[in-house]
């Protein structure tokens, strides 16, 4: 019976974060190309034309502003960034679980979206990775280390912050520093990350083997998931969520990710341009 009611809570948990997970890989593309690059060049006096933004969680969009380029190339990663981290600077202000697990996941989406992008197109420094153009433009030879140490430092401490707030949030459902809703959402976590780093197009993106950044990124999440499983902090106030919560969350979270990618695959994956 015991065993029965963990694999429940388990599927419950799952049905509840996968598809979360992966509309938010999809806003995260959008966020990206529209109000990042997009957004940026509009600031800057420059021109939107639109964006294509794909199920594999690749895009582009049309953007430029003239003397802004720089700008412009940077806008995608800074946006992402800053709605992850303001995301997560949320988490700690609910006590809800499944409203906490939902801003951490979501959070998560858009630092991931970005920030390794970001670093690994240091690492080759090649277009048309927008790291690479910028450092193609920028003609500076410590740019390029100074963006190794500041993205890799961002992503990392993204994944830190991010895997703490969400395993926190399942911690509070459950009322249990250690439990297998805990141990499977971090193992899910782990596996989140490399099913998404294997489907990006790394070697058209940032010329970097698609099977090294899968092995280096599920590497890190893997590790900071047992650190964090291993040193849980304090005891958490248990919260846990109502039955009719977790009816109208687990819906929630297919109504969602099942209207993100009836968007992208009718639309966004085509290309929307005016």
């Amino acid at each position: 019976m015991g065993m029965w009611t963990t694999s429940i809570r388990l599927l419950r948990w799952a049905a509840f974060l996968v598809p979360l997970g992966y509309a938010g890989m999809l806003l995260a593309v959008a966020v990206h190309e529209g109000v990042g690059h997009g957004g940026t060049a509009l600031a800057f006096g420059g021109s939107f034309h639109g964006l294509v933004v794909r199920l594999d969680g690749s895009g582009f969009a049309r953007s430029y502003a003239e003397g802004h380029r720089l700008e412009v190339l940077a806008g995608g990663i800074v946006a992402t960034t800053v709605l992850g981290f303001g995301l997560l600077a949320a988490c700690a202000f609910v006590r809800g679980p499944l409203l906490g697990s939902a801003l951490a996941v979501l959070a998560l989406t858009q630092l991931l979206d970005g920030l390794p992008y970001g670093f690994w197109n240091a690492v080759s420094a090649k277009p048309p990775g927008d790291v690479g153009r910028i450092l193609a433009l920028a003609e500076w030879p410590p740019l390029r280390p100074i963006l190794l140490i500041v993205l890799g430092a961002l992503h990392l401490g993204a994944v830190v912050l991010g895997t703490r707030a969400l395993l926190g949030a399942v911690r509070r459902d459950t009322g249990r520093s250690r439990s297998a809703e805990v141990v499977g959402t971090g193992v899910g976590l782990t596996v989140f990350t490399a099913v998404g780093a294997a489907l990006f197009p790394w070697e058209q993106i940032t010329g970097t083997s698609t099977l090294l950044v899968t092995t280096v990124d599920t590497a890190v999440q893997g590790l900071v998931v047992l650190v964090c499983l291993w040193v849980p902090g304090p005891a958490p106030v248990a919260r846990p969520a109502t039955q009719g919560a977790w009816v109208g969350g687990v819906a929630g979270s297919w109504v969602l990710c099942a209207g993100v990618v009836a968007a992208v695959a009718c639309w966004l994956a085509r290309g929307w341009f005016w």
